[in-house]
This record gives structure tokens, C-alpha cells and sequence, in this order.
């Protein structure tokens, strides 16, 4: 249970931040420590101030800090609720400011007092062979998935891999999904690093298994659900650029380096 008193303290101190901000004339607040001019931030079609958005990113990182034993919260939930407290505070009218925070901070201190939630979460990985479907390994499930069918690539990127994929299910809680695909994937690296680590032959050995395609480009895959229900569709994400340096490059440069460390 996240302490209440404590995420109390941090909504009250961004509540004031923001009236007191909302009240600095325009030209004085939008300043950087430097004195010269900041660029504003647009979110949710408003305009949010330098300092604003110094104050709420200054919030969330504290009650980030907060939920961290447990680990049901992402951070981008959590900057969500901030920036929408934020905006709360900001459109109230400064007669019924007072009464208004008040309720405010007691609505959204109560938003952390929900039951975190089960979800199942099926993460792509790269480097598994197809018959390692079926296997457990920790926490993980591997799983063949024939992803010819996957109607969302990540746009401008053809050589997104198709036919049999293998995924990593795992049941997790966390309070919303994006929260559950977080844990999900640290689960996951933590899971995958052990396994690089048992079956490397080499000490220097690229990346074997990740849960992102490292050689082409950078692409990852989930998909997720309730336990005892059909999952949703295979998500796809990435970036249309290559990754220097990585997989049999990295390694060879590396050996390289050692060598004429040990050579000089």
C-alpha cells in the first residue's frame, strides 16, 4: 500500500506550485534559469509553462519513488495522473480554489489506494528457435506464434519478421496495462540476461536472445490480457533506423580492442 500521508504531502505541494505559477504575470514565469526565454510545452491541446512542467515532472518522480515496492505502477501511468491533476488544479476558479484543492488531492490519492490487477502478457523474442515452444524457463513460457497475420506493422519497416515467432508469456499484476506490460518486460530482460548468460560460449558473445531486434532494426512486439480470456491483438512497435555496432560487429570489434590491449 502506497503511503497515503506521503502522496497527500506531494499532491498539496504541486497544487500550490501550480496556483502560484498560474498567478506569476506571463513573460516572468516562462524564463529559464538562464534568463533567457523557454520554449513552452503543448499536452492535451494546453499550453504548459517551463516551470510547470518542471513542478509535475518534479512530482511524478517522487511518487515514482513512492510506488516502487509495489511495483504496480509504470511511470507513464503516473505521469498521466500527474499531468491530469495538474490540469484539474489549473482550470478551478480562484473563488472556490481552496475547497476544490482539497477534494482534488483526496480524489487523487484515492486513485492509488486501487487492487492492482492479474494480466497476462506475451512479449516477443528474438533469437529463440521455434522448438523451444512449450518450455518453461523461470517465470517464462516460451510459445510459437505464426505472426504472418499481424495487420500492424511498425510503418516503413517491410522486413518485420513473419511466419513462426516464439513470445514469452508470463502472468503479472499491475493496476492498468500499461503498468502490467512494464513489469512484464523487466521480468523478461531479467529472465533473458540468465539465459544469455548459461548458454553463451564465449565470453565476449553478442546478444542471443532479446526482446527486441537489435540487427535490422529496433523491434519489439507484445500483446496482453486477463488471465481466462482471449488476449488482444500482437502490438508492434520500433523505429525506422538501423543499430550500429551491435550483434557480430560489436563482438568483433571487441575482440579487437582486447587484443591490442593485450598486445600494448
Amino acid at each position: 500500500m502506497v503511503n497515503r500521508q506521503a502522496l497527500k504531502q506531494v499532491f498539496g505541494n504541486l497544487a500550490k506550485r501550480i496556483v502560484d505559477l498560474e498567478n506569476t504575470p506571463i513573460g516572468v514565469e516562462g524564463e529559464a534559469n538562464t534568463g533567457s526565454p523557454a520554449l513552452p510545452t503543448i499536452r492535451w491541446g494546453r499550453v504548459q509553462t517551463p516551470n510547470t512542467v518542471e513542478a509535475c515532472m518534479e512530482a511524478a518522480d517522487k511518487i515514482v519513488q513512492l510506488t516502487l515496492a509495489d511495483q504496480a505502477w509504470s511511470s507513464s501511468t503516473i505521469y498521466e495522473i500527474v499531468w491530469a491533476f495538474a490540469d484539474r488544479i489549473a482550470e478551478l476558479s480562484p473563488d472556490d480554489r481552496q475547497t476544490a484543492t482539497r477534494s482534488a488531492v483526496a480524489e487523487w490519492v484515492k486513485r492509488f489506494e486501487e487492487d492492482p490487477a492479474s494480466w497476462v502478457v506475451d512479449i516477443l523474442v528474438y533469437g529463440l528457435h521455434e522448438s523451444c515452444d512449450g518450455q518453461n524457463f523461470g517465470k517464462l513460457r516460451f510459445l510459437k506464434e505464426q505472426c504472418d497475420h499481424v495487420l500492424d506493422p511498425v510503418a516503413g519497416a517491410p522486413d518485420f519478421p513473419k511466419g513462426n515467432q516464439v513470445f514469452a508469456r508470463l502472468e503479472t499484476s499491475a493496476i492498468d496495462e500499461e503498468s502490467a506490460i512494464e513489469r512484464a518486460e523487466n521480468i523478461v530482460d531479467v529472465h533473458l540476461l540468465i539465459l544469455n548468460a548459461l548458454c553463451s560460449q564465449v565470453a565476449l558473445s553478442w546478444i542471443q536472445v532479446s526482446r527486441v531486434d537489435h540487427i535490422r532494426r529496433f523491434y519489439s512486439a507484445n500483446r496482453i490480457g486477463k488471465p481466462d480470456a482471449k488476449l488482444g491483438p500482437i502490438r508492434t512497435f520500433g523505429h525506422n533506423r538501423r543499430m550500429p555496432l551491435m550483434g557480430a560487429e560489436m563482438a568483433r570489434l571487441l575482440k579487437e580492442k582486447l587484443a591490442l590491449r593485450r598486445n600494448s
